[in-house]
């Protein structure tokens, strides 16, 4: 995406902020069944079958114990779930230390971090609870790292962020188990759980503490390394939180706060981020309350609730090359809307323009030079590429970033010339109408939609926005540079 003032889009920088916020944009077409999906991974294969008694690893005998050190040892479901449930104990009354005596010693500074981060963050609901157990090898084929031997299980940390999360949301791991030879189990690997809308990482897993700034819309939480920069973006981070929350009813539903989580470049990539865009914003709702005993804690079809993320150093770049922009920090704006715009269902296809246009648009909608440097990206685009003869389509190939970036402005095109022809206020009807309806099934609905807030149907609509389109300047007309600064 272009970075706010700074002219004209490019392929690299809007490819690469599509990546890193979470925004990829595409997938297959609606007719095959399947929504362009929000990440980069695809779910998890069928779990391993438990083995029998006859393929788990055996114990070490008393002779070899006395001369080797012990390997890790499978332990049974009864000893996984009574240690998730002692360490969830630990988590309700804020005892770390009675937390890591369920921990190795490899992982204790690591969990350490992970638990104080987590009891230190504004929670109303905190609480470890079991999916299930998936293997007694300490390991699942799945590419991902992982340890031989212990017991491999499925773990949620259902949370709910206070005043931000309209429902608590469930970030499941996949936690190794093992007996190290003294017959108690202790938690000896941590990772995220493979698969789409699992939430991992979330910040407090990178295993350095973290520091929570309030302002009077947002929390901010970031690593306390990174502190300084997050104070002096937190007015402008306020600010858009605010303005998104007072004019965007499908963001401020069940919210009185936006939270953010800052990351460093570096941290985005180290930790998979750019990679798994949908596991680091989307989450699982978890609307009912929990029975400590083990179950599924969640299925394909439970709705999904985003977390947001913002790439710490973009941020302060922005800050330091533009200064702070009126309407707020341009990219928390995008992101707020576009964790909307995608909805709760993970299995619908809404139309595909709202997944982008209105996100990109309303980054800029408080902006003027911001919003002047897109009109002369969009008029260059389709100076080039001509006149649109549909509404905007979400490419078929998520690695195609030129496709994806065509998607992107042609979507805030479409976004920009309802604004400007029939008002903020019916394009941000227009899109909150839109979000929960499905193209394949609701094509009636869809069409009422255009027709009470727009008073036109869809093919009338794109007539009006194929001639706007060729209305639009391009850099061939300025007699200089495009604008800089405000």
């Amino acid at each position: 995406m272009t970075r706010r003032r700074r002219g004209l889009a490019t392929g690299t920088t809007l490819a690469a902020f599509l990546l890193i916020t979470g925004c990829a944009v595409g997938s297959a077409d609606p007719g095959e069944g399947a929504r362009p999906t929000p990440t980069a991974t695809s779910e998890a294969a069928p779990e391993t079958a438990i083995p029998t008694e006859d393929d788990q690893v055996g114990s070490a005998t008393q002779d070899d114990a006395a001369t080797t050190v012990a390997e890790p040892q499978p332990v049974d479901d009864e000893q996984v779930l009574a240690t998730v449930l002692a360490m969830d104990d630990a988590l309700q009354v804020g005892d770390v230390e009675a937390y890591l005596t369920h921990v190795s010693g490899d992982l204790q500074e690591e969990q350490r971090a992970w638990f104080q981060a987590v009891t230190d963050a504004a929670l109303d609901v905190r609480e470890l609870r079991l999916d299930g157990v998936v293997s007694r090898r300490g390991c699942v084929d799945d590419g991902e790292p992982c340890l031989e031997g212990g017991t491999v299980a499925h773990v949620g940390l259902r949370h709910q962020f206070t005043g931000a999360d309209p429902q608590p949301v469930l970030e499941q791991y996949r936690w190794v188990l093992a007996d190290l030879g003294d017959g108690v189990p202790v938690l000896v690997e941590s990772w995220g759980r493979d698969g789409d809308f699992y939430g991992y990482p979330q910040l407090w897993d990178l295993g350095e503490e973290l520091v929570s700034l309030d302002g009077h819309h947002v929390s901010v939480l970031v690593q306390l390394s990174q502190m300084a920069k997050a104070e002096t973006l937190l007015d402008s981070l306020d600010r858009a939180a605010e303005t998104t929350l007072a004019e965007l009813p499908w963001v401020a539903e069940g919210r009185d706060r936006l939270v953010v989580q800052l990351a460093p470049a570096e941290a985005l990539e180290e930790h998979g981020w750019a990679e798994r865009t949908g596991s680091s914003l989307w989450l699982r709702v978890s609307r009912e309350e929990l029975p400590r005993e083990p179950g599924q804690l969640s299925t394909q079809d439970t709705p999904v609730q985003g977390h947001l993320f913002l790439d710490l150093d973009l941020a302060w770049a922005d800050l330091e090359d533009f200064g702070a922009s009126p309407g707020g920090q341009t990219e928390l704006r995008y992101v707020a809307a576009y964790a909307a715009t995608w909805g709760e269902d993970p299995t619908a296809w809404p139309e595909d323009w709202i997944l982008e246009g209105p996100a990109y648009w309303w980054s800029a909608a408080d902006d003027a030079i911001y919003a002047e440097n897109l009109r002369y990206a969009l008029g260059d685009h389709f100076a080039l590429l001509g006149p649109p003869v549909a509404l905007p389509l979400a490419p078929p190939d998520l690695e195609d970033l030129h496709a994806g970036e065509d998607f992107a402005l042609e979507a805030l095109a479409l976004a920009t010339y309802i604004d400007e022809t029939y008002g903020r206020a019916a394009l941000i009807e227009l899109v909150g109408l839109l979000i929960p309806l499905d193209q394949r099934h609701d094509r009636d609905q869809i069409a009422e939609a255009y027709q009470e807030t727009l008073g036109i149907d869809s093919d009338t609509l794109l007539d009006g926005y194929t001639e706007w389109t060729e209305t639009l300047p391009t850099t061939d007309d300025l007699l200089g540079p495009p604008p800089q600064g405000r």
